[in-house]
C-alpha cells in the first residue's frame, strides 16, 4: 500500500493564524490570507501584498495584522487581480 503521505511536502499549508483568519501557503512560494472564507490578500512570493479593499473593518485589521506579522509592503488591488493571483499561484503549485 502506497503512503498516502509521501506527496504532502507538495501540498499548501493551511494555517489558522487568529479568529477566522487562515493562510494558506505554497511551496513554490506565495501566500494567500482568507478572512472566514474570502481571499482578502495574497503574496506570490515577491513584492508587496496584494488587498482588495471594500471589506469592513474587522477584515482590514485582519489584513495589517498579517502585513505586519510578514512584515510586507502592501498596495490595493481590485477582486479580480485577486482572484488572478490565486489562479496563478494553484497553477504554479500544479504545474498546470
Amino acid at each position: 500500500m502506497k503512503n498516502q503521505n509521501a506527496h504532502t511536502h507538495n501540498l499548501p499549508q493551511v494555517k489558522a493564524i487568529g479568529p477566522n483568519m487562515i493562510e494558506l501557503s505554497f511551496p513554490v512560494g506565495g501566500m494567500i490570507l482568507y478572512s472566514y472564507a474570502t481571499p482578502v490578500a495574497v503574496w506570490t512570493g515577491h513584492g508587496p501584498v496584494e488587498y482588495a479593499k471594500g471589506y469592513g473593518p474587522t477584515t482590514g485589521k485582519q489584513i495589517n495584522k498579517w502585513v505586519a506579522a510578514h512584515d510586507f509592503d502592501k498596495v490595493e488591488v481590485s477582486e479580480e487581480r485577486i482572484a488572478q493571483v490565486m489562479g496563478n499561484l494553484y497553477a504554479m503549485q500544479t504545474g498546470c
